[in-house]
């Protein structure tokens, strides 16, 4: 709970002005109920009004928390050389791009090959339009944790 609270604290010093912008810098961590932070915190502490907001937000709460993670698939196979062909696929993708995260992976029987780790929907599809002549059978991957 004192991690929540050094990040709240520290996104009102940095000057956040929305909750999107408090969350943003937040991790989750376990904060059962608005009240029974508050009673930690003490009636010391002064806030504003989209701290406050932020720290009742459902966000926070266990059972609506999560992150959601946009990548986008250049491989999805299960043929006789899927195998192999990942593994080319991946080698070449991280020759053109090698700031860019690759994952291999097998669900079988699929062999599959994702790329990027965007936080917006926008930055995935921007990125997807631009290595589509290379793969042309690419599609974007909404992942939640």
């Amino acid at each position: 709970m004192t991690h929540f609270i050094l990040t709240i604290i520290t996104a009102a010093l940095m000057g956040c002005t929305t909750p999107e912008d408090s969350l943003a810098l937040a991790t989750p961590v376990e904060v059962d109920h608005y009240q029974e932070m508050m009673d930690f915190i003490g009636p010391d502490l002064q806030m504003g009004r989209t701290l406050e907001h932020t720290l009742r937000s459902s966000s926070y709460q266990k059972s609506s928390r999560h992150l959601t993670k946009y990548s986008i698939r250049i491989f999805f196979n299960n043929s006789r050389d899927a195998r192999t062909r990942s593994e080319e696929i991946m080698n070449q993708f991280k020759e053109l791009y090698p700031d860019v995260p690759v994952v291999r992976s097998y669900v079988n029987p699929y062999f599959k090959v994702s790329v990027g780790s965007f936080r917006t929907k926008s930055e995935a599809l921007r990125f997807m339009e631009k290595i589509q002549n290379l793969y042309p059978s690419v599609y974007l991957v909404k992942e939640n944790f």
